[in-house]
């Protein structure tokens, strides 16, 4: 076998392994994440923020206001989040 041949075989093996030791990596560290924090989180994604990207006032999802997206009352990011604080594990459970 030539050393060309030999090097490109030893370079796809430690491509394999590289992957596989990220993934093991991952997975291990998610895992002790999990163990070491073991409560829920809020996160919200918010689309309106109350200013557009050009600068001008536009809709508010994160508290009530006057200029909140139709049809949204009840379920501001700050509504959501007093749910999720009053009981974590219900809001969850309940997917709102």
């Amino acid at each position: 076998m030539r050393d060309t041949d030999r090097r490109k075989k030893a370079q796809t093996e430690l491509r394999d392994f590289q992957r596989k030791m990220e993934e093991r990596i991952q997975v291990e560290s998610r895992a002790l994440l999990k163990e070491r924090f073991p409560y829920p989180v809020f996160l919200y994604e918010a689309e309106k923020v109350g200013i557009s990207s050009t600068g001008e006032a536009d809709q508010n999802e994160l508290y009530p206001n006057p200029s909140q997206q139709p049809g949204t009352e009840g379920k501001t990011c700050l509504e959501l989040y007093r749910a999720f604080l009053k009981d974590p594990k219900a809001f969850l459970e309940r997917g709102a």
